[in-house]
């Protein structure tokens, strides 16, 4: 009888940690969604973008911006897009400006926000795109901000030693 108690014991415990783990790793997701958006919200809004993308030099005037935010926060990558999807700065491990997005460009040039989990150069990411508006209010460009999936899970295998000693500890 106490065999089969540790049996079910053992059994909920292992069944509490499975759930536990997907809990955790879908709101590291839909954290990472949130950060992305607002990386790029931010970003978007500032007036020196869309002034800068409509320089004769916008990657002069954007890289060291966009290096800069990328560092400070906690995504993969941050760039600014001109209206024909060409990133015109970009900080990504790998990738420049000049790269073009995979992400289709209409609903951004329509004025809307577009988050997506998708796969691009740096492999399963989630990523956010803002359109920029300039001073009479047309879509003069985006920002783009993303997280890879390999981020995400880094994040949560990170949380996972506390979470199987807590189990080992109840059980």
């Amino acid at each position: 009888m106490f065999l089969l108690q540790v049996v079910v014991v053992v059994l909920l415990a292992v069944a509490g940690v499975v759930l536990l783990f997907l809990s955790t790793q879908r709101e590291s997701i839909r954290d990472a969604g949130s950060r992305s958006l607002a990386v790029a919200e931010g970003f978007a809004r500032s007036p020196e973008v869309a002034e800068s993308l409509a320089s004769r030099h916008p990657t002069a005037a954007l890289q060291p911006q966009v290096q800069e935010a990328q560092r400070r926060s906690d995504v993969d990558y941050v760039g600014v897009l001109n209206r024909d999807g060409t990133y015109v700065a970009l900080a990504s491990v790998g990738y420049g400006p000049g790269t073009r997005t995979t992400t289709d460009m209409a609903p951004l040039l329509a004025g809307r926000t577009v988050t997506e989990e998708a796969v691009g150069g740096l492999g399963p990411q989630i990523r956010a795109y803002v359109p920029v508006k300039g001073p009479t209010g047309q879509v003069v460009g985006a920002v783009s901000a993303g997280v890879t999936l390999e981020h995400v899970s880094q994040r949560v295998t990170a949380q996972l030693p506390a979470v199987l000693g807590a189990t080992v500890g109840a059980v």
